[in-house]
């Protein structure tokens, strides 16, 4: 689930709901996006995925007007959605390597931040193309070194979740061996 920063609009998919209501549970397809009006209390729409899982990540654009979803297999893609109608923008944004195990919207508004288990990739939501994808190094060096255009703690190659610095130069990267790597983009 997400909340909008005005905490005005929650958007979950079917899995995140429990107990449901009579309005909602007889009309939702498993893997279904909920959008609800949080101060009416109240489902606004629904927009089906069309994959059984549903959403593994949910984030909202800085202005709230797009909701920026994740799905898993057999797709592992992004979709955009506008909030105000819960239209898709795009199908998909493809090419992101493998299992999405994270994403973010960039305080530009414009960029969304995927991370698969090797890769952050950054896609313009403007344009929907990839702008760049940074490759983790197979061993970060040592503590406060630059390797690739990257600043790293100790740690190893696997991203389980990431967060994006406010300003969008810094990464930080968690892994299995619950280490946190920090990523300087430049």
């Amino acid at each position: 689930m997400a909340f909008s920063r005005d905490g005005g609009t929650l958007v979950s998919d079917y899995q995140s709901v429990s107990g449901g209501d009579a309005n909602s549970s007889d009309v939702l397809d498993p893997g279904s996006l909920l959008f609800w009006d949080v101060a009416a209390r109240k489902l606004r729409f629904v927009q089906p995925l069309n994959v059984s899982m549903g959403a593994e990540n949910l984030v909202f654009s800085p202005d709230g007007a797009m909701v920026a979803a994740s799905v898993g297999p057999p797709t592992n893609d992004v979709r955009l959605f506008r909030t105000a109608t819960g239209n898709a923008l795009v199908q998909t944004l493809g090419g992101n390597g493998g299992t999405i195990t994270g994403l973010a919207y960039g305080d530009d508004g414009h960029t969304v931040v995927v991370s698969d288990w090797t890769d952050l990739h950054f896609w313009d939501t403007a344009t929907l193309t990839k702008r760049n994808t940074v490759t983790i190094p197979e061993a970060p060096p040592a503590k406060g070194r630059q390797h690739d255009g990257a600043t790293a703690k100790p740690g190893n190659r696997t991203i389980g979740l990431f967060a994006q610095s406010p300003d969008g130069h810094t990464v930080a990267t968690t892994n299995s061996q619950n280490t946190i790597a920090l990523w300087h983009l430049g």
